[in-house]
């Protein structure tokens, strides 16, 4: 390729930009600033006003999006037709009956919110809330028609639980942790999901957290 390599632009050089790692005066700044304004117009979409059916107040718009708009904020379009946030009907709730471990969504909804802060005064309404909607034990997700309350079978006493936790040698048979790493003493766990049957074979040492997991778990292939 003929010619001389200084005539060339400083990219097809292989160089960085001139400017790279200088510092430019005030002065320098608004002279560039007041060139890049003089060469490049300003183009504004020009604007009509509009009547929001909502609010019953005009409000500016784009010529091009004059056709479409018809209320002056979302807020106002959510007020006026009864929706919510994401555009759906407050009554009929995407997630209803779906967790985690049936739907993507649901797991990708959770991750949003996983680490941020929340106000104290966000806290105290969201246990409020809480409060009030299990205070029917009903509604709890993991409400089995009160099977929680059935007293278990002739022969699941004391004795038994612990020759079952000798057994296991007191540690969680799923997380592997011991009473020394729980605030909580460990559970004796009937495998079948059921009150009656004793089998030590069918029992097994389970911590809080895996016990609760487990009849999760249990619940929601169920219903597949």
């Amino acid at each position: 390729m003929g010619g001389n390599i200084e005539n060339l632009a400083w990219w097809a050089r292989g160089q960085p930009h001139p400017t790279k790692g200088k510092h430019l005066s005030e002065e320098a700044r608004r002279n560039m600033s007041e060139a890049w304004k003089s060469r490049i117009p300003k183009k504004r979409v020009p604007r009509v006003e509009k009547i929001c059916l909502g609010c019953r107040n005009s409000f500016p718009v784009m010529v091009t999006h004059s056709q479409k708009r018809k209320y002056c904020s979302r807020r106002c379009a959510v007020t006026t037709l009864g929706l919510s946030w994401r555009g759906r009907k407050r009554d009929s709730t995407w997630n209803k009956g779906l967790n985690t471990h049936t739907d993507v969504r649901v797991r990708q909804q959770g991750m949003k919110s996983r680490g941020k802060l929340v106000s104290e005064e966000t806290r105290s309404r969201l246990s409020r809330a809480a409060k009030d909607r299990l205070a029917n034990p009903e509604n709890h997700p993991c409400w089995e028609g009160g099977k929680s309350y059935e007293p278990y079978g002739v022969g699941f006493d004391d004795d038994l639980k612990r020759q079952v936790l000798i057994r296991d040698r007191f540690t969680c048979q799923r997380c592997h942790r011991t009473p020394k790493e729980l605030p909580y003493p460990l559970d004796v766990h009937h495998m079948d999901g059921g009150k009656e049957n004793h089998d030590p074979a069918n029992l097994q040492t389970l911590c809080r957290s895996c016990h609760i997991r487990f009849h999760w778990q249990m619940r929601t292939y169920a219903k597949r």
